[in-house]
């Protein structure tokens, strides 16, 4: 529900919305630290690309999803000027997203080991469970619904890009409508998988058509922009 009313506030709510969010959630990090008395450099593996999976392709388009989300700035043209500063803002967070994901890498390395990892579903959450306070017991429980707020400006964003893009196929479709049958759509479609291995799978394939979409369409724009501009329909 609180999704759905985000999507129909519309991208400047979203944005402020997103910056409580990541106030709310970005002390986590310096929980990372309470990992240093356990933290040895002898478990860090000293063979670079060695030891993890055999196809560097395929490991490429594994970690690659997770940088995701920079092709929305193409829907955010229309919004921006020149005192937006739109592209060194996306420069500045993906930035910051690859030495958040380099140092937790970091610290997961050093605190279990590359064997261990290799086994570990989800070597964070476990991290957490580590964790322990003189009033929480289990906190991996309560960093864990913290971290449900990443997930679900994820899920905005991409909805609010996919009514976006629908309200160009369907113009006389309103707002409202258009993003209560996006919401719903993957409301339903999130019932079939039935066991979590499925859902991952899933999850996966997804990513790998998001990975090409993400390539594709700034090639499509500007091979477009160049078809324009031979024209003559762009202006020098």
């Amino acid at each position: 529900m609180l999704a759905y009313l985000l999507i129909n506030k519309g991208i400047y709510n979203i944005a402020k919305v997103s910056t409580v969010f990541y106030i709310i959630t970005v002390w986590i990090l310096f929980l990372f630290f309470f990992y240093y008395h356990d933290f040895k450099w002898t478990r860090l593996t000293p063979f670079i690309f060695q030891g993890g999976n055999p196809d560097k392709i395929k490991g490429f388009f594994d970690v690659y999803p997770a940088f995701l989300g920079y092709e929305l700035t193409l829907l955010l043209f229309p919004y921006a000027d020149k005192k937006t500063h739109l592209m060194r803002s996306a420069f500045i967070s993906s930035g910051l997203a690859t030495i958040v994901y380099a140092f937790i890498a970091f610290v997961s390395f050093g605190f279990f080991g590359l064997g261990y990892l290799k086994v570990l579903q989800y070597p964070i959450l476990v991290l957490f469970a580590y964790v322990h306070l003189p009033l929480i017991e289990r906190i991996e429980n309560l960093l864990y619904g913290f971290l449900l707020f990443t997930t679900m400006i994820t899920t905005v964003m991409n909805s609010w890009a996919a009514v976006e893009v629908g309200k160009r196929m369907f113009p006389k479709l309103k707002n409202v409508v258009l993003s209560f049958l996006i919401m719903l759509f993957g409301y339903v479609i999130s019932f079939i998988p039935k066991v979590l291995m499925e859902a991952q799978r899933w999850l996966n394939y997804a990513a790998y058509v998001e990975t090409g979409l993400a390539f594709g369409f700034p090639i499509a724009l500007i091979l477009l922009l160049l078809i324009q501009r031979s024209r003559g329909e762009l202006q020098s």
